[in-house]
């Protein structure tokens, strides 16, 4: 097990790695993760929705020329010491690796975020700003406490200058390449 700090300023590497041993010895469910925020650890549940959620663009990406979907990876370079770790993105073919755990931004088309209960404020302020910073073309929330996305592009001096949102069961207009690939909002799961 890892942790997974929310703001890397707030907790010490060294501390991480001289504690990580004592993490790796609880046996936590495979659906739940170790996340530090404000000064505590919390175990925060992962959902069968989030599961879901992250399936069906996985699915979504499959039928897009020259990407790949990807996860669980860190966007660098950090912004203000943060390196987020999206729960989906769109790169560019050439960059996938199996072996890699970090993605350049310049390599990542398209960022999807699926919203949780611990996640929601982290998710619609600091990552929308971080993704509009580092120039990433088309942010998605996939809110599923709501059953609403909202998809935030064109990034201009640190933030989207458009926005679009709808219910759970309209399609997305999402561009990728210059060619339209939409996500069909109906395939997503919400609480």
């Amino acid at each position: 097990m890892t942790i997974s700090p929310v703001d890397a300023n707030w907790i010490d590497p060294g501390w991480v790695s001289s504690i990580q041993d004592d993490l790796d010895s609880f046996d936590l469910p495979k659906r739940m993760k170790i996340r530090y925020s404000n000064g505590a650890f919390l175990m925060v549940p992962v959902t069968t929705a989030h599961f879901d959620n992250s399936h069906a663009l996985v699915t979504w990406a499959r039928g897009i020329p020259g990407v790949r979907g990807v996860g669980e990876f860190r966007l660098v370079p950090a912004i203000d010491g943060y390196k987020p770790e999206p729960d989906f993105a769109l790169i560019v073919e050439g960059a996938h690796s199996p072996g890699r755990s970090e993605y350049e931004a310049d390599e990542v088309l398209f960022i999807a975020e699926i919203v949780s209960t611990e996640s929601e404020q982290r998710d619609y302020t600091r990552k929308n700003i971080h993704y509009a910073k580092a120039g990433i073309q088309a942010y998605l929330v996939v809110d599923v406490l709501s059953a609403e996305w909202t998809l935030f592009t064109e990034p201009r001096d640190g933030a989207y200058t458009l926005s679009s949102s709808g219910p759970f069961g309209k399609q997305i207009p999402v561009e990728v390449n210059g060619s339209q690939y939409p996500i069909d909002s109906g395939e997503f799961e919400h609480l």
